[in-house]
């Protein structure tokens, strides 16, 4: 059969979590559960191996399990089992708490190889509260699972680079003052 990319890992951004968020409108138990079965829906983890490199992660860049990327996208504080990542995740999918308005996803090239796809491209992301957009770059990678379902197997995102100012250049160091020029200033 034809292998066809779902909804580019809008897992949890645009048809997912995010449209739960902000959590003072339902609960953590509300946005885990829908974390885990969009996860659930989306990613291979349980049915391939999975190459995920979330976004924001640095101690623990690599999420090769369902629970640590559970961690991720939901938060170290609302997944039980998370404390080695407290501190680093807030919950991309919830924004930290802020929410996320809207996604836009603009693909830059989609390759299909029989029962597997990949895609890269950038996505958009509006913050809820503050109306600020962060831009992150993907690569998707898709493989078509024994059920026939095709699922992330490879999920890498970064934020784009950005050249930062010149580093300011080492202050010149004052010429040694010799022991003439010493005894001339006393002088005077």
């Amino acid at each position: 059969p034809r292998f066809v990319v779902p909804p580019c890992a809008a897992p949890f951004m645009g048809n997912g979590v995010s449209r739960l968020v902000p959590p003072s409108i339902v609960t953590v138990v509300v946005v885990v559960a829908a974390a885990a079965a969009a996860a659930g829906e989306l990613y291979g983890y349980g049915h391939t191996d999975v190459l995920f490199k979330p976004t924001k992660a640095t101690a623990h860049p690599f999420r090769p399990t369902g629970e640590e990327a559970m961690s991720y996208f939901v938060g170290a504080d609302n997944f039980k089992g998370s404390e080695k990542f407290k501190g680093e995740d807030a919950g991309f999918a919830i924004n930290g708490g802020k929410g996320w308005k809207n996604v836009v996803f603009s693909n830059h090239q989609i390759d299909l190889n029989g029962d597997t796809a990949i895609a890269m491209g950038s996505y958009d992301f509006t913050c809820a509260t503050t109306g600020d957009v962060a831009t992150v770059e993907y690569t998707f990678g898709y493989r078509r699972c024994e059920d026939g379902k095709p699922r992330i197997m490879l999920h890498h995102s970064s934020v784009p680079f950005s050249a930062g100012p010149a580093p300011a250049a080492p202050a010149k160091a004052a010429a040694p003052v010799k022991e003439a020029e010493k005894k001339e200033e006393v002088k005077a």
